[in-house]
């Protein structure tokens, strides 16, 4: 942070981590917004988390209160080097901004999914038995599906398994009439293991081979 004639500048501050960490970069910006103004800040300029690199915003703070008085201005920048604005999801007018996180809730193993404050899914770990965590509930709104998110979600799930000891995950049972979680499973390398007349069972073992992953490193290289 310092303060330039009358506006303070303040660097990424980084938006990661479970609730508590987020609550503290919060408070964090709260602070030096507060330590700006008995310096004698008029403005305050910040780069947001999925902006252009140099782009600044101004925001107010007064009263335990933020007002965005304008956000992401890089109109300075020119299209041979803006990065950001070239992304599908800024001209898309369903574009979803990256960024979800998760909060615990409810029993353990319970996550909600969090975007901008709101809960848009869940994900949740329902047993750890025997190496395998079996997936309960997952989900995520309508309007923020085919997004890739999913496989972030299966992310979550396995490390909250993978802290109890587990590194297979199950995914339960998938009714056959759920077509897109059939389908999903199988694009994200689960095998099944278990059908019955109406659901079917998937795992993938997630245990870590070093020398599968050397393996796979010199394909990369080499292509």
């Amino acid at each position: 942070m310092c303060i330039h004639r009358s506006t303070m500048h303040i660097r990424t501050i980084y938006m990661i981590g479970d609730f508590s960490q987020r609550k503290e970069a919060v408070d964090y910006l709260k602070t030096a917004i507060e330590m700006g103004k008995e310096m004698g800040a008029e403005y305050t300029l910040i780069s947001t988390g999925h902006a252009e690199n140099t782009a600044v915003a101004k925001l107010e703070y007064e009263n335990g209160t933020f007002n965005v008085v304008f956000r992401d201005d890089a109109s300075h920048l020119g299209d041979n080097i803006a990065t950001v604005r070239k992304q599908p999801w800024v001209n898309d007018p369903k574009g979803f901004e990256g960024g979800i996180y998760y909060r615990a809730s409810g029993e353990a193993g319970h996550f909600d999914v969090m975007h901008g404050g709101d809960v848009i899914g869940a994900v949740s770990v329902v047993s750890c038995r025997g190496g395998v965590g079996t997936i309960g509930e997952f989900w995520l709104e309508e309007d923020v599906q085919k997004r890739n998110l999913g496989e972030k979600l299966v992310g979550q799930a396995l490390s909250y398994a993978r802290s109890r000891g587990c590194s297979i995950l199950s995914t339960g049972r998938i009714p056959k009439s759920n077509a897109v979680g059939l389908h999903c499973a199988e694009k994200w390398g689960f095998h099944p293991v278990h059908e019955d007349a109406e659901s079917v069972t998937f795992e993938k073992n997630f245990e870590y081979d070093e020398e599968s992953c050397w393996k796979r490193l010199q394909e990369v290289i080499e292509q």
